[in-house]
């Protein structure tokens, strides 16, 4: 494939920095989001007025299920495993966004899962005893729980759920939690369209190249992809 004149080539660099740049500002503002939800949730668990409590009066871990890679189907639904999103599948065990904490493997560590999802059976999905109980309030509460710290299966690191279970938290009062939910699942929304901006751009990216490349685009029909695109 020959290569584009030296000045297509900073043509094609502009249109795909730009493409970049709109990513990076848009991380930067994902992170900020999350930034503002740790903020207000330390100011919710600093508040006078929190009861003690143990964890699983407010909130329950359920057992994954087991999802080989032989029979996942093309899917969006994110597979989860200990370490995080690991695959897709066409079905989903959790129809919503939530939090998954690592059982096996990576045990104690805490996942925000957007969407819906397949939690696996390494892992524990979590669910409030009550709809006041958010996903959002119960991630950034099991963050600060120090779980992976309590892997105590022998052979294979575990998360033991009796034990995860009876750890003392400090619960809220009802106004506080619906203030802090109210927040948090705002800024959330904001990081979930975010992400699919950025999967968008990211595309758009990786497809013009090679047609800039090959001269099969012009560098001013790039920049009006690159523009719908929202760059």
């Amino acid at each position: 494939m020959p290569v584009p004149p030296r000045a297509e080539q900073q043509a094609i660099a502009e249109v795909l920095g730009a493409l970049d740049d709109k990513i990076a500002a848009n991380t930067a503002l994902a992170a900020t989001a999350w930034a503002f939800m740790e903020t207000e949730f330390r100011a919710v668990r600093a508040d006078p007025e929190c009861t003690r409590t143990r964890l699983g009066a407010i909130a329950s871990l359920e057992y994954g299920k087991a999802l080989p890679a032989s029979v996942r189907e093309s899917g969006e639904v994110s597979v989860v495993g200990s370490g995080g999103v690991s695959g897709v599948h066409s079905k989903a065990l959790i129809d919503r966004s939530g939090v998954v904490v690592g059982r096996k493997g990576s045990a104690g560590a805490v996942h925000w899962v957007s969407g819906p999802h397949f939690p696996i059976d390494t892992t524990f999905y979590v669910r409030g005893t009550d709809d006041a109980v958010s996903q959002p309030f119960l991630y950034f509460l099991l963050r600060t729980l120090r779980l992976d710290e309590m892997n105590n299966d022998s052979a294979v690191p575990g998360l033991n759920r009796s034990e995860a279970l009876a750890l003392p938290i400090w619960r809220p009062t009802p106004a506080r939690l619906a203030s802090f939910t109210a927040q948090a699942e705002g800024q959330i929304a904001l990081v979930e369209g975010i992400d699919r901006e950025n999967r968008a751009l990211a595309a758009t990216r990786d497809a013009l190249l090679p047609q800039l490349m090959s001269g099969k685009l012009r560098v001013r029909d790039a920049e009006a992809a690159a523009s719908e695109a929202g760059a």
